[in-house]
């Protein structure tokens, strides 16, 4: 295809920010996604190679509606022969001023999204499609009722079609993975039965019980997750993943699913420098007490590679 169907590389970028933007701006503040793969171009077999990307985007609403929200990523990727580590950290951070119904005036801005994420990966290649890996994440998100979890990963990928010149993939992954959960806030209180109050200081109720929950979890998990990468031509990258996690602590405990979809566009606007469209989506089948199963994060970010 050539490039005066997409009227020029300026034309393609106005053309992303027109569509996209409205579209963000409309999104609820959402709790951000955890990263649970790094999805990047798979290199050559015999490569060395060393990528670095750094991310930055955000939100500005003023007038009817007062919020700020920021959000900073960074890659960092290392080949040498048949190893590889992988590096990412990502931050977000937002606040908003609600509106009194009553003086129609805006009151003190007030946190609403604060999520820290870090993954460290590495991986050693048995041959060009096959590799072992081991993974640990760490993530810090009090909106979604964690004050830390930490998941420790092994498994082995499988490249199922790659095509390098093209740089076109898709592979799976297999293995098991480790949970524990450090809950937010700190006692925890169980939805006690109708007609009982408690003190939430400690979870007593009226009828002389207890109804605080454990401050922690560990959970066992089964982990498979299907990865895509196309660079569809020297301007456009999409790229896609989705992660399950499966209970195997015994029933019930066995219909806790956890599904983690990234997605990822990027149009490359000059050297080392891009847009990029994210849309990440959590689901937690038995979410922390007094929380919601799904999470969204959608962000439109600037990015420069480094390296």
């Amino acid at each position: 295809m050539s490039r005066s169907l997409f009227f020029g590389r300026s034309a393609a970028l106005a053309s992303l920010v027109f569509v996209l933007v409205p579209a963000l701006a409309a999104a609820q503040p959402a709790t951000p996604a955890q990263f649970t793969e790094a999805v990047t171009a798979p290199p050559a077999p015999d490569a060395d190679d060393t990528v670095w990307q750094v991310t930055l985007g955000g939100t500005l609403n003023m007038g009817n509606s007062r919020s700020l929200q920021l959000s900073a990523t960074n890659h960092f990727q290392i080949r040498r022969d048949v190893h590889q580590f992988t590096f990412d950290l990502t931050f977000m951070y937002g606040i908003a001023s609600l509106r009194d119904a009553t003086t129609q005036q805006f009151g003190d801005w007030n946190a609403n999204a604060q999520n820290l994420n870090g993954r460290i990966r590495y991986d050693v290649f048995l041959d060009a499609d096959d590799a072992l890996f081991g993974v640990v994440v760490g993530r810090n998100d009090p909106f979604a009722g964690l004050d830390f979890r930490f998941q420790g990963q092994l498994g082995y990928m499988r490249n199922l079609f790659t095509e390098h010149e093209a740089q076109h993939r898709l592979w799976f992954e297999i293995g098991a993975d480790v949970t524990y959960d450090d809950r937010y806030p700190n006692p925890l209180c169980a939805a006690p039965p109708a007609g009982v109050t408690i003190t939430p200081a400690t979870c007593a109720g009226s009828d002389m019980r207890s109804y605080l929950l454990p401050g922690d979890e560990l959970q066992p998990s089964a982990r498979l997750y299907v990865g895509y990468d196309n660079h569809m031509n020297a301007e456009w990258t999409y790229r896609t993943g989705v992660e399950g996690l499966i209970d195997l602590r015994g029933d019930p405990h066995w219909r806790n699913v956890r599904l983690n979809w990234t997605n990822n566009l990027t149009l490359t606007v000059a050297d080392h420098l891009g847009v990029t469209l994210t849309f990440n989506l959590l689901f937690d089948g038995e979410p922390v007490p007094g929380r919601e199963e799904v999470d969204t994060q959608t962000i439109l970010g600037l990015t420069y590679t480094l390296l």
